[in-house]
């Protein structure tokens, strides 16, 4: 008799974190750099079977009626780029992340939508300073070119800042999402996609 609502609530439970997911996607797809989530559906137990007729019990086979919320996925696929007229945006293609200085350590992210903060150090706005492959990258003029390794120079030429840090990490299970767009490893192994040396912690 309880059976029933046992596998009716472990539905709805469930059903209810999907929906939780799916409306945090909704809700950040316009978000730079956001990475959607799925989740994963599973069963819970087994249980043995059995059909009683006149010839006595018979049985039928295992059987689970549970349905769980396994795990939460991240799909890391590339997303689209568009033109901002901000010559501190950038966007990646392919693999890799930016290196961000947060106030808990170094977190990566895709969103590359980035501004100066009163230093001349370039940020993401809200988490910290944007690393190079030396360091923090300070600008003294706003008006810049980025090439496609990274490189950052005045839009003249003639000053050269620095070169934005893309790393990336053999297998992105290890990574932990944050927020929707900040990722953290669980073992640090990161490695430059410009010089592949593996970085610090």
């Amino acid at each position: 008799m309880f059976q029933g609502y046992y596998d009716l609530a472990s539905n709805m439970i469930t059903q209810n974190r999907v929906m939780n997911v799916i409306s945090n996607n909704m809700t950040n797809v316009s978000t730079p750099g956001y990475k959607t989530d799925r989740m994963m559906e599973s069963t819970f137990r087994e249980e043995l079977i059995y059909r009683y007729d006149k010839e006595g019990k018979t049985e039928v086979g295992p059987v689970s009626r549970m349905n769980v919320a396994d795990e939460r996925v991240t799909d890391y696929s590339e997303g689209g780029i568009r033109e901002t007229g901000n010559s501190l945006d950038v966007g990646l293609t392919g693999r890799g992340f930016f290196a961000v200085q947060s106030g808990n350590g170094i977190v990566y992210t895709r969103n590359g939508s980035f501004s100066l903060d009163q230093e001349g150090y370039i940020i993401l706005q809200g988490i910290g300073r944007v690393q190079g492959t030396n360091g923090p990258i300070r600008l003294t003029t706003d008006d810049i070119t980025i090439d496609g390794l990274g490189n950052i120079t005045s839009a003249n030429g003639l000053q050269r800042f620095g070169q934005l840090q893309i790393v990336d990490f053999a297998d992105y299970n290890q990574l932990t999402k944050v927020t929707g767009d900040l990722f953290v490893p669980a073992l640090r192994r990161a490695v430059c996609l410009f010089c592949h040396r593996h970085l610090p912690p």
